[in-house]
């Protein structure tokens, strides 16, 4: 599979007791629906279950268990993570508030369908967040014009994810908004290619409208 040779060729290690840093994944049971937080074993085994989007890529066995992408499952992340002695913990939402493209197949309908009900499941965990830790809330991409079964375009999100995100951390680190995370759509979306892309967020509060 592609996804397990790109983790072995960019990862270093093989065993997720063998990273620096501790690394703990996600991952759902697909029979039961509970969420389930995986800290031992290969670590191929445990990122292939937590990408595992129904649909797009296979399940994985694991452990007698039957597992796809983490998101789906019942776990409040968040409370479980701040119970873990943190003090500081940095969100990076995967999901697309923005109104992208309209989909034009069955695979591409039930995409947008998942990545938004998984968004407005994060958005009521971050809204009930309670916890000591301190909640950093990094935004997703703003303006975003492309579907989440779109992976043509994979590349290109990631660069600037990656600046976007670095921006983010560089200049206001300490200012969270939870606003960022509500769906809402743009009169003209900016183009992949807009330089301005990935730090539109600083201007988000002028270019949003119907928001949910």
């Amino acid at each position: 599979m592609a996804l397990r040779r790109l983790l072995a060729r960019h990862l270093g290690y093989e065993f997720l007791d063998d990273a620096r840093i501790p690394v703990q994944v996600t991952a759902t049971d697909l029979v039961t629906g509970r969420g389930l937080v995986i800290r031992h074993g290969p670590v191929s085994t445990a990122v292939r279950a937590s990408a595992a989007v129904p649909g797009v890529l296979p399940p994985v066995a694991h452990e007698g268990r039957t597992l796809v992408d983490g998101a789906i499952g019942e776990l409040d992340l968040l409370v479980r993570t701040a119970t873990q002695g943190v003090s500081d913990i940095y969100l990076l939402p995967a999901g697309y508030p923005c109104a992208g493209a309209r989909p034009t197949s069955a695979l591409g309908t039930a995409l947008t369908a998942l990545s938004l009900l998984l968004h407005r499941q994060l958005a009521a965990e971050v809204r009930g967040y309670t916890a000591p830790a301190r909640l950093h809330l990094i935004p997703p991409l703003c303006p975003l014009a492309v579907s989440p079964a779109d992976f043509s375009q994979t590349s290109t999100l990631m660069t600037r994810a990656h600046e976007s995100a670095s921006h983010w951390l560089a200049t206001t680190p300490d200012v969270d908004d939870p606003r960022t995370l509500r769906l809402h759509a743009h009169r003209t979306p900016a183009p992949l290619s807009d330089p301005r892309a990935p730090h539109a967020l600083s201007a988000g509060a002028h270019t949003q409208e119907g928001l949910i």
